[in-house]
């Protein structure tokens, strides 16, 4: 027979590490911002909602309301936004959040020269920005785009010349837009771009392949100087032209006798317009067809489009065109114009 052996199997302990204590840290989280946006104590970006024909006493509004954005401009309660993020509303139908509360928009005027709004509001003590020039952005530079009151996302600075486009525009309006960096989600028309500093480089116009659109801050402060004085009504220098920017046009014959930069003088045979108006300041100097490649000293290197240079010069002023009218130099003098570009929303 087997021999039977019974007996109980010794219990093994496995040895316990040791414990270990990871002490947490005090220290707040260092900001990525600048030193501009995370040292401010209120922003001077606003969120625009629409109003409700009997608003009830202390009633939150909800998100689905918001639809824009707009920029404190003056202490007083002067809002800039793009006309994209208005589109389609009356002013009845727009409020802006200042403080926690919804603010009534009294009177609101369209800028057509450059598709800024300005609204108002009945407030003080709102913080201003300072403005960023045109010609002081360099593709490449880093920005911030502030969508809601201190939510700012990082982004790049792609292009600083006008859109491609193959209708003339009126030497009364500036075209140019950047183009930035950035997905549709989160980003609101109107919405403030800022530089590293905290000044205003310009607003969100929409979105396009690749980015999104960006109008130029630059000319708030001509424009504001402009609605408090006299009249209130913003003016314009003209030449009376309708041009193309060279820098941002495709040609499609590749021997065109054409410069690369330039303002293109051309008739926008769309709406059966002519380059030069008949009437109008450069009746008797310029012609269809010619390029005018510098104002005065100022040369139209692709940096800035015709409308834009415009704006140096105050109406009535006598200025030196030249450029070229087929193939040979031209010069021409010229007295601006002046032409309305605002108008009142109702």
């Amino acid at each position: 027979d087997a021999l039977s052996v019974s007996g109980t199997r010794p219990t093994v302990v496995p040895a316990q590490p040791p414990i270990q204590i990871i002490p947490v840290e005090s220290r707040p989280l260092s900001p990525a911002y600048p030193a501009a946006f995370w040292e401010r104590r209120s922003s001077s970006a606003i969120t625009l909602v629409r109003r409700v024909a009997r608003p009830v006493a202390d009633e939150p509004v909800s998100p689905e309301r918001e639809f824009g954005a707009a920029v404190a401009v003056t202490s007083d309660g002067w809002l800039a936004t793009s006309d994209t993020a208005i589109a389609g509303l009356r002013l009845s139908e727009i409020g802006a959040v200042v403080n926690g509360k919804v603010l009534a928009v009294e009177r609101g005027v369209r800028d057509a020269s450059t598709g800024i709004v300005y609204l108002k509001v009945v407030a003080s003590g709102l913080p201003t920005p300072a403005f960023v020039r045109a010609s002081d952005v360099v593709p490449g530079a880093a920005i911030w785009v502030e969508s809601h009151p201190r939510q700012l996302a990082p982004e790049i600075l792609l292009t600083v010349r006008a859109r491609s486009s193959a209708d003339p525009v009126p030497s009364n309006k500036i075209s140019r837009r950047f183009l930035i960096t950035g997905a549709k989600e989160g980003r609101v028309a109107g919405a403030s771009v800022w530089d590293g500093a905290g000044r205003l480089v310009g607003l969100l116009e929409s979105s396009e392949a690749g980015g999104w659109r960006v109008i130029p801050a630059g000319p708030i402060g001509s424009t504001l100087s402009q609605m408090f004085s006299g009249d209130g009504l913003i003016r314009r220098s003209t030449l009376g032209v309708r041009a193309l920017d060279l820098s941002a046009v495709t040609l499609d014959v590749a021997t065109s006798s054409l410069p690369s930069l330039g303002a293109w003088l051309r008739a926008d045979r769309k709406l059966k317009l002519p380059a030069v108006a008949p009437s109008g300041p450069s009746a008797r100097a310029l012609l269809d067809g010619d390029v005018i490649e510098r104002v005065e000293r100022d040369i139209l290197d692709g940096t800035a489009d015709l409308g834009e240079r415009l704006l140096d010069y105050r109406p009535g002023a006598g200025v030196a065109i030249s450029g070229r009218r087929k193939n040979a130099a031209f010069q021409a003098e010229v007295t601006l114009g002046s032409e309305v570009v605002s108008e009142q929303i109702k």
